[in-house]
């Protein structure tokens, strides 16, 4: 989804807002790789029953989060910024592929690690609008 969205996309135009006060896409592709490394924080712990650290977050402490866990990659360009993305999506796929089918319980919305993961595809599908949206509007 992120990746079809940010393909063929020239660094020049990634640090443009996507809409009035928003994040660009650079920034957008960093929250993405930070809720990745989250993910990876926390998944033992989530396997275990433990609720991932940003479930039931709101705004404005979510955006305090993103902030926060964003500040130390700002820095990245564009180019690396994407990088870290694959990477970090690559190593949650590889970490993924390692848990075991079963208890079956554990992959289901209710319990904390399935919850966590179900919640992914949306999250991206969310991102990954907004910038095809944008790059429609804007001609990129």
């Amino acid at each position: 989804m992120v990746h079809g969205a940010i393909l063929g996309l020239p660094a020049g135009a990634t640090d443009q807002p996507l809409a009035p006060g928003k994040w660009g896409v650079r920034e957008t592709v960093l929250h993405l790789a930070t809720r990745d490394q989250a993910r990876l924080r926390e998944m033992e712990a989530a396997l275990r029953g433990a609720s991932p650290s940003w479930r039931g977050v709101r705004d404005p402490e979510m955006g305090a989060i993103n902030a926060e866990t964003m500040e130390p990659l700002r820095h990245l360009d564009w180019e690396e910024s994407v990088r870290l993305l694959h990477r970090c999506r690559q190593q949650l796929m590889e970490e993924l592929e390692m848990v075991p089918e079963e208890p079956v319980e554990v992959w289901s919305k209710e319990h904390p690690f399935g919850w966590m993961f179900q919640v992914l595809p949306p999250h991206d599908r969310h991102h990954a609008d907004t910038i095809k949206r944008w790059r429609a509007e804007r001609g990129v």
